[in-house]
């Protein structure tokens, strides 16, 4: 699974691989659901820190979530929509964008 930051940065989900757990969360790029369900994430930063862990929120579109660059949540966006198909199916991204949300959490595997 790969995705863009705002900054242009590539960031992977094989990155954190034996590295650290990692929540993976394909959001709706403007949902206010969403939006809520990332600034709640992004309020627990310090908590991920302390479990060595990572949360990747990603959606198909520039995500319009308002939450800030933190160093264990990472805001990207996959633009082609291969990671969702990926990891929702081929039929989870449609003409709108997310035909569906998802949320993923793997294990660091040592």
């Amino acid at each position: 699974m790969t995705a863009r930051t705002a900054d242009g940065d590539t960031v992977r989900a094989w990155d954190y691989k034996q590295k650290k757990s990692l929540l993976i969360a394909f959001l709706h790029a403007d949902c206010p659901l969403c939006q809520a369900f990332a600034t709640r994430l992004a309020s627990r930063n310090a908590e991920f820190v302390e479990r060595d862990s990572a949360a990747l929120l990603v959606s198909l579109g520039p995500p319009r979530w308002g939450v800030q660059k933190m160093p264990q949540v990472v805001v990207a966006s996959n633009t082609n929509g291969r990671a969702a198909q990926d990891y929702l199916g081929q039929t989870s991204s449609g003409r709108w964008g997310l035909a569906r949300v998802g949320l993923f959490i793997t294990d660091r595997l040592r």
